[in-house]
């Protein structure tokens, strides 16, 4: 029997740049979300003892930019590829092999904490509560370092707007270089894209 095998090795550039595009487009998503953050930093003062009076715009904005940054993680580093055939997982893990070869991702990009700071939230939070007992969880909060809801606290969601860290839980991931790594996939693979625009007619 012949092998019927797909390969990723030999995809063709269409559906290469298929992949690709999706990258571009959480490229837009994140720049969305950074304006949005940007946009509500600018718009409020936030007082060292408190959050700002619109914290969850915040928070929105900064879990945006995260799962845009997650969205591209899983597309150049699939978990486990747990769906579809034999044939089907051995693609997925050659496709992400030859995206990862045109982009070069940020290690940040590949991080776990990306994905663990948007997935999974009630798996983790089981962890904590029960490896964990008597714990003392903030639910969200947002406020600049050496405040009095910043020192000590275990945060269910919090944006530290001294250093634009968020944090979920025991991950914490820096938005701007998170941005950047990004920023630079998606011109990466609008580059490939442009680069082969002539065989993708």
């Amino acid at each position: 029997m012949a092998d019927t095998l797909c390969s990723a090795l030999s995809m063709r550039e269409r559906d290469t740049a298929r992949y690709l595009g999706e990258i571009v487009h959480q490229g837009h998503f994140a720049m969305i979300a950074a304006e949005a953050l940007n946009a509500a930093i600018k718009r409020d003062v936030v007082p060292a003892q408190s959050s700002p009076p619109h914290y969850a715009s915040y928070l929105a904005a900064a879990q945006a930019l995260l799962t845009a940054a997650a969205q591209i993680s899983k597309i150049v580093d699939p978990d486990a590829l747990r769906r579809g055939s034999a044939e089907v997982k051995r693609f997925g893990k050659e496709r992400a092999a030859t995206l990862r070869a045109i982009i070069d991702p940020s290690p940040l990009l590949l991080s776990r904490d990306v994905r663990n700071s948007v997935e999974h939230f009630g798996e983790r939070l089981d962890k904590v509560l029960c490896e964990e007992p008597g714990i003392s969880l903030v639910d969200a909060n947002v406020s600049v370092e050496g405040g009095i809801f910043f020192e000590g606290a275990t945060w269910l969601r919090h944006l530290n707007l001294t250093t634009l860290e968020y944090s979920a839980l025991d991950d914490a991931v820096p938005l701007q270089d998170l941005f950047d790594a990004v920023m630079q996939a998606s011109e990466r693979a609008t580059a490939w894209i442009t680069a082969h625009s002539a065989s993708l007619v």
